[in-house]
């Protein structure tokens, strides 16, 4: 199959503002930008087919929050002692007592929890937990 394509174009004069060459014919609906975009939508869909396989919803979230969390969780510098405490909390008999972590908007509230879901899975994992 042949990748050629014929089009036609007029010269359509310099934008005197942005200096740039105007042309007739390249317009969102001409037979060049089609075939352009066919071809990267080709390209696209066969270099990251889509998979069309039913998910199951709680699987949907289950992979959001997992996505989040190691995200999240891979952010985390100098926050050692704080993930430490964290950590003798959650294997604390007094685990019914809350646990409140404070802190202003971007201190890394976020990651420094995702972190200790993080260790704390990995630890429930390996029977770590008492």
């Amino acid at each position: 199959e042949s990748r050629v394509v014929t089009y036609s174009c007029e010269f359509d004069g310099v934008d005197k503002v942005s200096e740039t060459v105007r042309a007739k014919g390249l317009g969102s609906d001409s037979v060049f930008v089609r075939t352009v975009i066919d071809f990267f939508k080709a390209q696209i869909s066969y270099q990251y087919p889509l998979d069309n396989s039913a998910m199951d919803p709680l699987e949907v979230i289950r992979e959001a929050h997992e996505s989040f969390l190691n995200t999240r969780s891979s952010t985390v510098l100098g926050r050692d002692e704080m993930l430490d405490q964290i950590q003798d909390y959650i294997c604390s008999p007094n685990r019914g007592i809350p646990f409140v972590l404070v802190g202003v908007a971007g201190a890394g509230k976020s990651a420094v929890l995702a972190r200790s879901a993080a260790t704390t899975v990995n630890k429930a994992i390996n029977h770590d937990i008492p």
